[in-house]
């Protein structure tokens, strides 16, 4: 049988893919060996924000005195927040399930192996498809020298007790939510991080927002910090000080993540990589016609939502479409509480640009924030002041992923600055925050000095 889109990998990118391929009439097949959802559904994305919101309650909850609540705690009950975490993975899984199988997707859960543009090896059948769309994904680094014992982000979740104390060999995002979620919970966090600061993706005022927000809760921080060896129940690291040692009952290594694929193999079937990566163009075409490479496989940020958008992308040029990837538009969110978000240009990269405006709206001159008893945090905006187009933001408040959106619509509905200062929000919302900050750029805001 002989199929118009095969896809190997069920992640956010291969499923969304997959599911949009069927409903265009296209045959489909998926390939998936493990779960349906990838990492994002099974052990990334959803996981951790179930357990952050779990940790975030406990938190509250042991702080709720300045609200008139006063509360007698009791242990985190690890064991009930992973079944809860459990039962919206399984549910969404079976959603993922259904949505394949009623877009008329056939899925193969077999591992699948590329032999050409048109045909796929799994268990030793070959199937034969005009177009092939590879998700593989990406799995988590554990690097050389560092004991088994240590875990990663895609271990933790067979963990059944919570440690009392953990070492995080890593400060980027994934290594702040753990921590965040981990302290939330009442365990002992320690963070090394080899960089000068905290994420260092994103602007260093987010940073150092971070920084602070996660000592407030407890944690400790080592910047700077070169981990010289890890061993069951200890960590030895060097820093500027000197060298140094940890005693902790888990260690928790989110160095980064390495995409599944064999770059060797790839090449010898005409597919390009560059930097352990596959080269594509802005329809997510590879060297080889008919193969298309989205997700984790691909350069620029390891996100669900990226390789969903890379994913469509994919299938719209299969099916004829000319749908480009814009990567100036893809969203970045943290979610500590407050969250952090960007998207587009940063502050950094404006201050070096002669067209860019900037306005930064404190979070904490807004009513509903100081309600909620948030005061750290901002909401800023940058836009050409030519044009007034919308070149970036940088938010840093609760609800900030969320918020984003927001500004994504105007971005890609093309609307300018003016159109943001201009809307009536509703009060009292964080959402003000975005009116004010564009109303500064234009030099009207009310609530701002």
């Amino acid at each position: 049988m002989k199929y118009d889109v095969a896809v190997i990998g069920g992640g956010p990118g291969g499923y969304v893919a997959a599911i949009r391929a069927g409903k265009l009439g296209l045959k489909t097949v998926l390939f998936e060996k493990d779960q349906l959802g990838g990492t994002c559904l099974n052990r990334g994305c959803i996981p951790t924000k179930a357990l952050l919101k779990s940790a975030h309650l406990y938190w509250e909850a042991g702080h709720a005195k300045e609200y008139g609540i006063h509360a007698a705690m009791e242990p985190f009950d690890f064991s009930q927040a992973m079944h809860r975490k459990d039962e919206i993975v399984s549910q969404l899984r079976i959603g993922v399930k259904g949505l394949l199988r009623n877009s008329g997707v056939e899925v193969v859960h077999r591992e699948a192996k590329l032999i050409d543009a048109h045909r796929i090896e799994a268990d030793g059948t070959i199937w034969e498809t005009e177009n092939v769309i590879l998700a593989s994904g990406s799995k988590a680094v554990l690097p050389k020298g560092i004991s088994d014992t240590a875990m990663t982000s895609d271990d933790f979740w067979s963990l059944a007790e919570l440690p009392n104390s953990v070492v995080i060999v890593g400060g980027g995002v994934i290594g702040v939510e753990f921590a965040e979620m981990l302290s939330g919970a009442g365990c002992k966090v320690t963070i090394l991080e080899l960089a000068e600061r905290l994420v260092a993706a994103a602007d260093p005022d987010i940073s150092e927002i971070l920084f602070d927000l996660l000592e407030k809760k407890g944690v400790e921080i080592h910047l700077q910090a070169r981990v010289t060896d890890c061993l069951p129940g200890e960590v030895r690291f060097e820093t500027k000080e000197g060298a140094s040692s940890l005693k902790c009952d888990s260690v928790l290594v989110s160095v980064g993540r390495a995409p599944y694929l064999s770059t060797e193999s790839l090449e010898k079937l005409g597919i390009r990589c560059d930097r352990g990566k596959i080269r594509v163009n802005e329809r997510m075409e590879t060297s080889l016609p008919h193969v298309y490479a989205i997700g984790d496989l691909v350069a620029g940020p390891m996100l669900a939502h990226k390789a969903s958008a890379e994913g469509l992308a994919a299938v719209q040029s299969i099916a004829g479409g000319n749908q480009m990837m814009r990567y100036d538009r893809i969203p970045q969110c943290i979610y500590t509480q407050p969250e952090a978000a960007w998207v587009g240009m940063s502050a950094q990269e404006a201050e070096q640009c002669e067209q860019a405006d900037i306005f930064t709206y404190p979070i904490g001159h807004n009513g509903k924030s100081m309600a909620d008893g948030e005061k750290t945090g901002f909401i800023r905006l940058i836009s050409n002041r030519d044009t007034g187009e919308i070149l970036g933001a940088q938010l840093v408040c609760s609800h900030a992923s969320d918020m984003i959106g927001e500004i994504l619509a105007a971005m890609q509905a093309e609307a300018c600055i003016e159109d943001l200062a201009d809307l009536i929000s509703p009060h009292p919302t964080l959402c003000e925050g975005i009116m004010e900050a564009a109303a500064g750029i234009c030099g009207r805001g009310i609530h701002t000095i």
